[in-house]
C-alpha cells in the first residue's frame, strides 16, 4: 500500500501552478491536496513571500470579475448562435427516394461521423436570445444596494414591527374615539 507524502517546499512551476488553480477558484486547502503539499504550506508562503500573496489576490479578484461578468450577462439576457450539422446515414444505395435516417451530431469532437459512414446533410446556424433572469438580477441589486433592493427590508424608523403595530393600533383607535 503506497502512503501520500506530504511536502512542505514548493517549487517555482508548482507555485505557478499553484497560482494558476487559483485563478479557477480552486481554494488553498484543494490546491494543497492536488499537489501533495502539507496542509498551510500555501499560506505560510503567501505570508513569507509578499509577491506571492498579491499573485494568489490577484487571482482571486480575476475569479470574482469572471463571475460578476457572468452575473452581469445573465441578468442583462444575450444572444448566442449555435451550428447544428445533420448527417444522414450513407446505405450505399443509388435509389433517391431512398428516406435516410437523420443524425444529429453537435461538435463535440467525441464522435468522428466520416467514420460512421455518414454524409453532411445539412448545416444550421441557430440564434438564441437567452432573455434577462430575474433571479440574476435580484441578486446583482441586493448585493450591490442591500439597503435599497432587500428581501427583509429594516423599518426605516428604527422600530421593530411589534412596535409600529402596536403604534397602528393606537392611531386606528384615537381615530375612531375622535370620529
Amino acid at each position: 500500500m503506497k502512503t501520500k507524502t506530504t511536502v512542505n517546499k514548493i517549487s517555482q512551476s508548482n507555485l505557478e501552478q499553484c497560482i494558476k488553480y487559483a485563478e479557477c477558484g480552486i481554494t488553498f486547502k484543494q490546491i494543497e491536496n492536488l499537489l501533495g503539499l502539507s496542509a498551510g504550506t500555501l499560506k505560510s508562503y503567501a505570508v513569507k513571500y509578499p509577491e506571492y500573496k498579491r499573485a494568489f489576490e490577484n487571482a482571486e479578484l480575476i475569479v470574482q470579475a469572471k463571475i460578476e461578468q457572468a452575473l452581469i450577462k445573465r441578468a442583462l439576457g444575450y444572444e448566442t448562435s449555435e451550428i447544428h450539422i445533420i448527417y444522414t446515414k450513407s446505405s450505399g444505395s443509388t435509389n433517391e427516394n431512398q428516406d435516410d435516417e437523420e443524425i444529429q451530431i453537435f461538435e463535440d469532437g467525441l464522435i468522428k461521423p466520416e467514420e460512421l459512414g455518414m454524409k453532411v446533410k445539412e448545416i444550421r446556424k441557430v440564434y438564441k436570445i437567452v432573455p434577462p433572469d430575474n433571479s440574476a438580477i435580484l441578486s446583482y441589486l441586493i448585493n450591490r444596494n442591500s439597503k435599497r433592493w432587500s428581501k427583509n427590508p429594516a423599518p426605516e424608523s428604527g422600530k421593530s414591527i411589534e412596535d409600529m403595530l402596536e403604534d397602528r393600533k393606537t392611531g386606528l383607535k384615537q381615530a375612531t374615539d375622535n370620529m
